[in-house]
């Protein structure tokens, strides 16, 4: 369901798990899929040690792209 979810497949989102990323926001954009799986589940997610805070502080990340939550081009 993930890797429908985010119109990826497995190999991409491990890249994206290790930052090897071409787009930048697609960290963000898994972060805030894994964040919401896991609030669905009542639960609270743990911080993450280099996404910290709200991706809208960074004027220079596509804000569009990270509302949309795809990976796919």
């Amino acid at each position: 369901m993930l890797f429908a979810d985010l119109q990826t497949t497995p190999d991409y989102v491990d890249a994206v798990l290790e930052l090897r990323v071409s787009r930048i926001e697609d960290p963000w954009i898994l972060r805030n899929y894994l964040n919401a799986a896991i609030q669905a589940q009542q639960q609270q997610p743990i911080p993450y040690s280099r996404l910290n805070g709200s991706p809208l502080r960074h004027w220079f990340l596509n804000q569009g792209r990270i509302r949309r939550g795809s990976l796919a081009d």
